[in-house]
Parts: C-alpha cells; structure tokens; sequence
C-alpha cells in the first residue's frame, strides 16, 4: 500500500471539517484546504474551531499548483 503524503480538502464544511481537525491533528504538515480567497481570509480572521479546539490549516487556492 502507498503511503499518503498529500491530502487536499475541498472546504470546510460539516463533513470537511470533521476530517480535516482528524488528519490536521495526525500530522498538519500534509492537509491543505482548498477555498477561495474570500473563504481562505474569513477562515484565517475568524479562526476555525472544531470541537472546541482551534486549528491553524495550511490553505491553497483551486487555480493553484500544488503537489498529488
């Protein structure tokens, strides 16, 4: 089986959320975001809380280029 290096979340939804606070917590340094610019601003001004806890994610825009 493969190791995964990568892992890019579409949004920050119920379903995205819950996943993301889950692999951020495993190891951040993998997980990206993927937001628009406004959401990518409200998401780093309003900060994003899951569960109670704070998360600073790593975020790229949809146009960007970015590693499988």
């Amino acid at each position: 089986m493969k190791k995964i290096n990568r892992v890019y979340i579409s949004g920050l939804g119920a379903i995205g959320s819950v996943y993301a606070s889950k692999i951020h917590d495993t190891d951040n340094k993998m997980l990206s975001i993927i937001a628009d610019d406004e959401r990518i601003e409200r998401y780093i001004k309003e900060r994003v809380t899951i569960n109670d806890s704070e998360y600073d994610f790593n975020y790229i825009r949809p146009d960007a280029a970015a590693e499988p």
